[in-house]
């Protein structure tokens, strides 16, 4: 097989190494067809070192980030509530699924509609800002139409505007005694102090758990329709 000039711009055919110069010896024309090979090499060594360092400050501002991110106790806190509020309403709406109730306002019984279903929330007894140690606590919640009892009437507790309220609405779901008890046991205050990577770790788990319920239950939604 004839030998090629390693310049792959140029690529000339080489006598055999019995008739060569030094620089076809080493596998090129001449000096000049070597020079370009060694600044075309030297340019990609560049790129590769070039696309290297931006990979490395890329993953160290994101690292920075990250920690800065962190440190936003008050941040993380806020988009896990987001999270805890969205895996809640979706709990309910399984729970109601599987047993076949009606997702309801707790404080007027307002009926949950599919089509509607953006204007419920998670309608907290305590607030967050009055009880932030149970504002991602299960039973502190209940589901509540958004624009009126949650928002307008500010939980609705004891029933305004021809409405029940919330505390009427826990002993309709749960009976008397178990609504006090219910009630009661988030008198209690929890001492303790969230940081930022806890948040983050329940956060993970919370979104986990909202891509499982979302699966269910469109799956139950589409066995039920067919």
């Amino acid at each position: 097989m004839a030998r090629k000039c390693t310049l792959k711009t140029c690529c000339s055919e080489l006598p055999s190494k019995a008739d060569s110069d030094k620089w076809q010896a080493v596998g090129f024309c001449d000096d000049g067809c070597m020079a370009r090979h060694g600044l075309a090499k030297a340019k990609k060594q560049a790129e590769r070192k070039r696309k290297a360092d931006e990979l490395g400050i890329k993953k160290r501002n994101q690292s920075f980030k990250r920690k800065v991110e962190l440190k936003d106790t008050r941040g993380q806190e806020d988009k896990t509530q987001s999270a805890f509020n969205k895996v809640f309403k979706l709990e309910e709406l399984w729970r109601c699924a599987q047993s076949g109730e009606q997702p309801a306002c707790i404080s007027c019984s307002k009926p949950w509609a599919h089509h509607k279903n953006y204007d419920f929330a998670t309608g907290h007894y305590y607030s967050r800002g009055s009880r932030k140690d149970i504002a991602m606590n299960n039973k502190n919640c209940e589901l509540q139409c958004n624009s009126y009892c949650n928002s307008a009437l500010s939980a609705n507790k004891n029933g305004e505007g021809k409405t029940h309220g919330y505390d009427a609405g826990l002993v309709m779901r749960y009976g008397e005694i178990e609504a006090e008890k219910r009630l009661n046991n988030l008198k209690l205050v929890r001492n303790f102090k969230w940081t930022g990577k806890d948040y983050e770790t329940l956060r993970k788990w919370l979104n986990a758990r909202a891509r499982y319920l979302t699966k269910e239950l469109e799956l139950f939604n589409d066995i039920n329709q067919s």
